[in-house]
């Protein structure tokens, strides 16, 4: 989900657009640019880590849709990440 129109069409897999659209460009960010202030980088990081849980629960979204919808291509789907929670401050 990379365009605007994709994010719309499945804005019912999100908990939040306006949080998976941040994590989109973070990861921009942190893959594409230079980061020349140690204290930007680790604030992006940081960042990053606390935005695993929204990964993981459309990762699991996703899955569940897809082992609902297509059950009758197998069952060799993968399973359901667990153990992805809000970091410790």
């Amino acid at each position: 989900m990379s365009t605007p129109s994709d994010i719309e069409r499945f804005r019912w897999l999100l908990a939040s657009v306006d949080d998976w659209v941040e994590a989109r460009n973070l990861r921009i960010r942190l893959v594409h640019e230079y980061l020349h202030d140690s204290g930007e980088f680790a604030g992006a990081l940081n960042r990053a880590r606390e935005l695993v849980p929204l990964l993981t629960e459309t990762y699991n979204c996703i899955n569940r849709y897809s082992r609902e919808r297509l059950a009758g291509l197998g069952n060799d789907w993968p399973p359901p990440v667990t153990g992805a929670t809000e970091p410790d401050d």
